[in-house]
């Protein structure tokens, strides 16, 4: 998306990307928790990668759009806007 972060964790996210209310997320916001991170793309979804599909040579591979209300709803997830975004 032409953003370039320099982090590369998502513990460095969650503890270096400030913080936002979950209520005003907006598109490119970050729903992090310790060990994995979603981006709202809005419309009450989310960009995810993650190990969901076998390939021929028995790797994991993935991105996918996932619904958003687990990671609002889960306490664990806190949302994280990175500067200079809007």
């Amino acid at each position: 998306a032409g953003v370039n972060l320099p982090y590369q964790s998502s513990t460095a996210i969650k503890d270096n990307v400030p913080q936002v209310s979950k209520s005003s997320i907006q598109n490119g916001d970050m729903l992090a928790k310790y060990g994995h991170v979603v981006m709202y793309i809005g419309s009450d979804q989310v960009m995810e990668s993650t190990p969901y599909s076998q390939n021929g040579d028995s790797s994991w591979t993935g991105t996918r759009v996932n619904s958003a209300s687990s990671y609002m709803n889960n306490a664990d997830y806190s949302a994280h806007r990175y500067p200079g975004l809007y």
